[in-house]
């Protein structure tokens, strides 16, 4: 009997808590955003990639991409450091609705004796959020490994 009364006050508690998060999943928006490819793997002596950013809403999107140096030390800590070597073209920019963008990633200089090791940080740019609800702005990080080049 103990048991059955335990589980009648849970009950109102449980259905309050579903009742919250249905009214938070209609009022939190993200953009629905596809970054490909989700790795990029250079071959030696490449010095150019690509990377599409697509737009599956029916909201143009904004975004923004920074790049950086990315080495993990001997615990496995992740250490982003900002770097010139890798250049995005265009930085920043706006997708419409079903539409896609073609980034364009270069290397400035190709790795000489070791694999260079980079992440690109893919940021949306929420519009301005309507009363009363919360915009999700999506950010990927994307690697690119780049092996020395070896000609």
């Amino acid at each position: 009997m103990r048991g059955s009364a335990l589980g009648t006050r849970r009950w109102p508690a449980l259905l309050l808590l579903a009742l919250s998060l249905s009214f938070t999943a209609i009022a939190a928006r993200a953009q629905p955003l596809t970054v490909l490819p989700v790795t990029i793997q250079l071959a030696p002596g490449q010095k150019a990639a690509t990377l599409q950013i697509i737009n599956e809403g029916n909201r143009e999107s904004s975004f923004q991409i920074r790049a950086y140096i990315w080495r993990q030390n001997e615990a496995g800590d992740v250490q982003l450091s900002d770097t010139d070597e890798l250049l995005a073209s265009p930085p920043q920019g706006t997708v419409a609705p079903g539409a896609r963008q073609v980034i364009r990633l270069v290397l400035r200089k190709s790795p000489l004796e070791k694999e260079a090791t980079y992440r690109i940080l893919v940021d949306q740019i929420p519009p301005a959020a309507a009363p009363g609800t919360v915009q999700v702005a999506l950010r990927l990080s994307i690697p690119i490994f780049a092996p020395p080049d070896t000609r």
